[in-house]
């Protein structure tokens, strides 16, 4: 797999051995694509966040169980599902739009308010009491997640800013020198 800012994917690739050419792949549960974006893997997480709102739905219409509770129940299993490697996605406007049609489903299905009601999702989120929105923070744990790789010293930080070997090399080449000129 080649990932291209110029989106050139017919590059001639050479198999070695079993190796096969994929336009995307699962490593370490998250969705890598060539593409070098997250819109499948943010739709994928939604996909499985969904998966236990739909299994809890006798939760959701006992009236028993106190709106608060139901609130800490959606936080706790589906988002916590939706939000697991949040921290390194990059998401656009579309995708932050997509978030935040799945946060006021979520929360419609909580409520049992169905579409033809037309309530806006403002009017559902003023009668949960405004919860932190889910795209908000998405946004706020990626600088969070490159500030902790950034106060390391490992390999990961070197990744993330670039650091490569040429400088050890342009250092020892200047050391090299100086001893040639004092000889």
């Amino acid at each position: 797999m080649t990932v291209d800012k110029e989106h050139d994917y017919h590059r001639e690739i050479k198999s070695v051995g079993r190796c096969k050419v994929v336009q995307s792949f699962v490593y370490l549960g998250s969705l890598i694509s060539n593409s070098g974006s997250c819109e499948n893997e943010i739709r994928r997480y939604i996909q499985q966040a969904r998966v236990p709102m739909a299994k809890l739905t006798k939760i959701w219409r006992d009236h028993n169980i106190t709106k608060t509770t139901k609130m800490s129940l959606v936080q706790t299993l589906m988002f916590s599902i939706f939000l697991y490697v949040s921290e390194t996605w990059t998401a656009k406007k579309a995708d932050r739009a997509r978030v935040d049609a799945f946060e006021v489903w979520t929360w419609r299905r909580m409520l049992r308010v169905p579409y033809t009601t037309h309530r806006t999702n403002i009017s559902i989120l003023d009668e949960l009491g405004n919860p932190k929105r889910l795209s908000s923070i998405v946004s706020t744990r990626m600088p969070t997640f490159f500030g902790h790789i950034h106060r390391s010293d490992n390999m990961e930080k070197h990744i993330v800013q670039a650091v490569a070997e040429i400088t050890r090399i342009k250092k020892r080449r200047q050391t090299d020198r100086q001893t040639d000129g004092n000889e």
